[in-house]
């Protein structure tokens, strides 16, 4: 693999992606952007696009692929200062001091997922945030409820049917937070996290 034309923090001089330190850097405030498209059936659309769903309605949905896209390296995890499993919080104290924030980007292909030189993971896609509108409440993005949302569960992945109660009229599905692999649960706060195009 060659090195990149413009040489990227994260990417080594033979082009391997690699762990960046930036503990030392001062706190910023940061803003993310996502941007995914769904491929549906065409009854499911027909049935969204006529505003065909409403209160009361089961909303079934079929994952049948979850294909990575963009450049590569496509796929990013970290260790995130106070957040997830590996750090104390009020709750859950820890001996160790606070890990430092670490990224790292992995090239990700369907073939699997180059961590390093010498290892190289199962690709193990699936959708972390899946669900349709609540009734009334608006709700935050990092916690699931009735309602779906954000569930991180490796098995809602392609093959797999979820089935929705529908709240709202039009039901407002949503997804996003597609992984290309992770264990039972983020002990991190993140999984192996990438962009991709999903097939439902």
């Amino acid at each position: 693999m060659n090195a990149p034309e413009h040489p990227l923090s994260h990417v080594n001089s033979t082009g391997e992606a690699s762990m960046v330190d930036v503990g030392g850097k001062a706190l910023t405030e940061r803003i993310a952007r996502a941007r995914g498209s769904i491929k549906t059936q065409p009854g499911t659309l027909a049935a969204i696009r006529a505003n065909a769903l409403k209160k009361g309605d089961v909303l079934a949905v079929h994952i049948q692929s979850i294909k990575p896209r963009g450049p590569q390296p496509v796929g990013t995890t970290a260790l995130i200062p106070e957040f997830g499993g590996l750090v104390g919080t009020t709750h859950t104290a820890v001996l160790n001091e606070p890990l430092p924030e670490r990224v790292k980007k992995m090239d990700v292909t369907e073939d699997g997922i180059k961590f390093n030189s010498r290892i190289t993971l199962p690709y193990e896609p699936f959708i972390g945030t899946l669900g349709v509108s609540p009734e009334i409440e608006a709700v935050t993005s990092l916690q699931p409820d009735y309602w779906g949302g954000n569930m991180d569960l490796p098995d809602v992945a392609p093959g797999a049917i979820v089935y929705f109660p529908v709240h709202h009229k039009d039901a407002y599905l949503y997804l996003g937070d597609c992984h290309a692999t992770q264990g039972d649960g983020e002990l991190c706060g993140v999984a192996v996290e990438i962009a991709s195009t999903v097939t439902a």
